[in-house]
């Protein structure tokens, strides 16, 4: 079978035009715009996150589970390539790590504000054990991503931007 060429550029604004974020994300990738391919890559995320946190049955949130670890793989992957391939200085060498990091604090939070409505409310429901699933879900990607980032990014490098984002 003959592999057949196709313009990533007219592909790219094909699944702009009709919103296909996956494709979007990996043809990003194939022409070397890892700020764009991570931006992609976080919707995406994003979106895999709101169908997890509104989740009601465990079979589904198992598979959303699996969807959300497969694009947040992808997310650090962009992440790792763009510190590898980067020839800036340090700390905008390391910006997509901050990025990615930024999102999922940011989802961590939303989960923690939607337990502790439902706790206060007194509501008694598998919600209240989908969201916990989901938070630790979340406290776990965190804690995956600074596991990697500490590999191309040095302590006081992420010492000072975490201090810098929240004090």
């Amino acid at each position: 079978m003959k592999k057949k060429y196709y313009p990533i550029d007219e592909c790219l604004k094909l699944c702009k035009e009709y919103n296909i974020l996956d494709a979007q994300a990996y043809l990003l990738k194939r022409i070397g715009d890892l700020n764009e391919a991570l931006e992609m890559d976080i919707k995406i995320l994003s979106e895999s996150y709101q169908k997890l946190i509104n989740e009601r049955e465990k079979d589904y949130l198992t598979m959303n589970k699996k969807e959300y670890t497969k694009y947040f793989k992808q997310a650090m992957k962009v992440c790792e390539k763009h510190a590898s391939t980067s020839k800036s200085s340090e700390e905008s060498e390391h910006l997509l790590w901050f990025v990615l990091l930024d999102e999922l604090y940011i989802q961590w939070l939303k989960i923690q504000g939607l337990l502790n409505e439902k706790r206060e409310r007194a509501v008694v429901t598998s919600k209240i054990s989908m969201l916990s699933i989901s938070s630790t879900l979340i406290s776990q990607s965190i804690r995956d991503l600074l596991k990697q980032m500490s590999q191309t990014v040095s302590l006081p490098v992420i010492l000072k931007v975490l201090h810098s984002l929240f004090s």
